[in-house]
């Protein structure tokens, strides 16, 4: 499995995902382009844990992670002119 969070416009986001291993678990928090990261690999598992600066295959366990994260600028709202003109 790949964990690779995504910051967007959230300060935070945590969630649990069953597997017939046990539950994989991710937390994080993000303040000034820095992400504090948390994640719980159930027994009989590997994930690759991806960040911008670092990436780490973990096997079964709880770990924590800290990274530089820039905030992601969402891309620009585009408006299609269908040729009706409106006022």
């Amino acid at each position: 499995m790949t964990i690779r969070p995504r910051v967007c416009d959230l300060a935070w986001a945590k969630g649990k995902v069953p597997t017939p291993h046990g539950d994989v678990e991710v937390a994080w928090t993000w303040a000034e382009n820095k992400i504090a990261l948390n994640v719980t690999v159930p027994p009989g598992t590997q994930a690759d844990v991806v960040l911008p600066d670092k990436s780490k295959r973990v096997s079964a366990g709880h770990y924590q992670f800290k990274s530089v994260y820039p905030r992601m600028k969402p891309e620009p709202t585009q408006v299609a002119n269908d040729g009706v003109g409106r006022n």
